[in-house]
């Protein structure tokens, strides 16, 4: 019994040194470190990190970056760009595009304009000026023409400048502004220049006059200053006076002449045109009258001999402008000074 007893003893000895070392820890401890790992860890680790590196990660890159990259971005560069491109530059380009050619001024003056109104003796102080300079003026009537260009590079070879009255010639328009840009002057003549067309009346000849008026100031790009009635104002007429009444009230000077070279007939000669034009000589400021309206042929090609008459003696070929004492005859009788 006693044996039997021994074994059962060393029997339950060897199963206490086997399962005593892994049933050592306390269960109280175990509990504890168990609850450690199972609620802190997964609650900063699992909850919390989690979180922060989920939805802050999301909310920086997923919301935030395509917001720029969606929203701002294309408002700069999709809408505001465009936005440039498409309303301010065609805004722009209209009014930086160049617009047409500039024209000379209005004649320039080479004296001090003078008033329709200055006394007798300050229109011939000025010529009697303008005379001890040796001054001439040459001008054209009844153009432009085909024969306009020729007697404008004509001009230019002898450095001369002219005046032109010009008439109503819409298909010759490019002339208009060549006369201009050779650097001479341009005044009205008329519209029609049937007489009876223009001197019918008061209102027949303002008619006549506006047209042309408001026509070469459309061509040239300003009002001309300058008129010559048709065949000269020496015509008596009830209403002349009105007339140049209406003429002061627009700014526009009227010019007779006191050298004719042909009187604008075809049928002069040579010898006349020159002899004509030799006239002005004995002139204390000789404006000279030439046509260079259609069939004025011979007249045009006598133009340089003309030129010659006065270039030899030293004289200066210049345009009328409102600093020269106006040629006027009829009633104001200003045929010289």
């Amino acid at each position: 019994m006693k044996i039997q007893h021994l074994l059962v003893l060393l029997v339950m000895l060897l199963i206490q040194a086997v399962w005593l070392p892994r049933e050592a820890p306390d269960p109280s401890a175990g509990t504890e470190t168990s609850a450690v790992v199972s609620t802190e860890a997964p609650t900063e680790e699992e909850t919390e990190a989690p979180t922060e590196a989920s939805t802050e990660a999301l909310t920086e890159e997923e919301t935030e970056a395509p917001t720029e990259a969606s929203t701002e971005a294309p408002t700069e560069e999709e809408t505001e760009a465009p936005t440039e491109a498409s309303t301010e530059a065609p805004t722009e380009a209209p009014t930086e595009a160049p617009t047409q050619p500039a024209v000379p001024p209005a004649q320039t003056s080479y004296y001090p304009p003078l008033s329709p109104y200055a006394s007798a003796a300050e229109l011939k102080a000025r010529a009697r000026q303008l005379h001890a300079e040796k001054t001439v003026y040459i001008t054209f009537d009844d153009g432009p023409s085909n024969l306009t260009p020729h007697l404008l590079d004509m001009l230019d070879w002898y450095g001369v400048k002219a005046t032109f009255f010009v008439v109503y010639r819409p298909e010759l328009e490019s002339v208009y502004r060549e006369i201009l840009a050779r650097g001479h002057a341009i005044g009205i003549h008329c519209t029609s220049h049937d007489y009876s067309q223009v001197y019918g009346s008061f209102e027949m000849w303002k008619r006549d006059f506006d047209q042309m008026y408001y026509y070469l100031t459309q061509v040239i790009g300003y009002t001309p200053r300058l008129y010559r009635f048709p065949g000269g104002s020496y015509r008596e007429l009830s209403w002349m006076n009105q007339a140049v009444a209406y003429l002061n009230y627009m700014g526009v000077v009227f010019w007779d002449w006191n050298v004719i070279m042909e009187g604008g007939s075809t049928k002069t000669t040579k010898e006349e045109i020159l002899a004509n034009a030799a006239d002005g000589l004995n002139r204390t400021l000789p404006v000279i009258l030439c046509h260079d309206g259609t069939g004025m042929d011979l007249t045009v090609s006598c133009v340089p001999e003309v030129l010659w008459i006065y270039l030899s003696r030293g004289y200066t070929f210049r345009v009328l402008d409102a600093g020269v004492p106006p040629i006027q005859s009829g009633d104001w009788n200003r045929w010289d000074y």
